[in-house]
């Protein structure tokens, strides 16, 4: 079982994630792409983009997102201000907007969902997916 989580680790690093026609996340570099530019995101935005893009088309709760994000079970940290602001940094940067978004929905009071098709890179191949 070990086995199979490094290379399922390794195979994420390798995964590109592209969306919105102009955008790229590449968590083996740890950056988000417009264009081919990088764009500026602090490590918990990233890993919260990542793992909304990882289970796109799903809801993404909001324990889940504290328990996978931030490492934490136990309410230590206002769970509820920090992924609110956490959201929005990440909207800012994709230039979504809340009441007509193209990339995180808000599913209020339980957490986000993202809704934008992804194509699914691993080295030269591609895989499309649309929720």
């Amino acid at each position: 079982m070990r086995r199979a989580r490094g290379r399922q680790s390794r195979l994420l690093r390798r995964t590109k994630f592209r969306f919105g026609g102009y955008f790229e996340l590449d968590p083996g570099k740890y950056e988000l792409r417009l264009l081919g530019q990088p764009l500026r995101l602090r490590p918990i935005p990233f890993e919260l983009l990542h793992l909304l893009i990882r289970q796109r088309g799903q809801l993404v709760s909001r324990d889940q997102i504290v328990s996978r994000v931030w490492g934490v079970t136990a309410p230590s940290i206002d769970t509820d201000r920090n992924i609110n602001e956490t959201i929005k940094q990440i909207r800012k940067v994709l230039r979504d907007d809340v009441d007509q978004s193209r990339f995180i929905k808000t599913v209020f009071t339980r957490g986000y969902r993202f809704v934008a098709p992804v194509r699914v890179v691993r080295g030269a191949r591609v895989r499309a997916f649309v929720p």
